[in-house]
């Protein structure tokens, strides 16, 4: 993938997310559309996180961050869908890139026990942090490592309900391929996962809904 296209995806699935979270904290989830294309989100965010952490090999300085934004994140969270748990999504990916810590370190039967007795606790459980994590293996050039996203990808679209899951890798194949101008800011799309959550917290508690 280019670094633009990394971030045309990562685009795309912002808009895709924030029309799900409208759907879902304002519209009582009155439009499946929205609901549909938004089941994309997280395998798209999940497959360019995997992809960058592979290129900079920075996955601590990534957890301490995904850590303190989902720990503030977490208020707003609640306070617009009116559930805590499972714990949001930021936490399905920091669970992963714990997992891929101690992946590196070769302590592989405690990565695998931690990965399967905290996942009910995150977004898209067990499937969620595995397609992170396989990803991460497959984009560092270990092939055993597609068949456990393709297996991921299946167990995120039994989560949902829904298949649309497994357009992500079309989608990330199509767009991150395009090689557009569009820079990488750090802290951007944290900040924007935050904030716009701290919106529908408000717009939610002004409509009553």
């Amino acid at each position: 993938m280019t670094s633009g296209g990394r971030e045309l995806v990562k685009w795309v699935a912002l808009v895709l997310m924030t029309g799900d979270h409208v759907n879902r904290a304002l519209l009582e989830g009155a439009y499946l559309g929205l609901a549909d294309a938004g089941r994309l989100v997280f395998p798209l965010f999940a497959l360019v996180l995997a992809c960058n952490l592979v290129r900079l090999q920075a996955i601590r300085p990534a957890l301490q961050r995904l850590v303190v934004v989902a720990l503030v994140a977490q208020v707003p969270y609640y306070l617009a869908f009116g559930y805590a748990m499972p714990l949001n999504v930021l936490a399905t990916f920091a669970l992963a890139l714990v997992v891929m810590l101690l992946w590196i370190r070769e302590r592989w039967i405690l990565a695998c026990v931690i990965g399967l007795a905290v996942s009910p606790l995150v977004d898209y459980g067990a499937a969620g942090v595995a397609l992170v994590v396989c990803a991460w293996c497959w984009f560092r050039g270990e092939r055993w490592a597609a068949l456990g996203v393709a297996a991921a990808l299946v167990g995120i679209c039994v989560y949902n309900g829904n298949a649309w899951a497994l357009l992500a890798l079309p989608i990330l194949w199509a767009l991150g391929r395009v090689d557009v101008p569009i820079p990488r800011v750090r802290w951007l799309f944290l900040a924007y996962y935050v904030g716009h959550l701290a919106v529908l917290a408000v717009l939610a508690a002004w409509l009553g809904v």
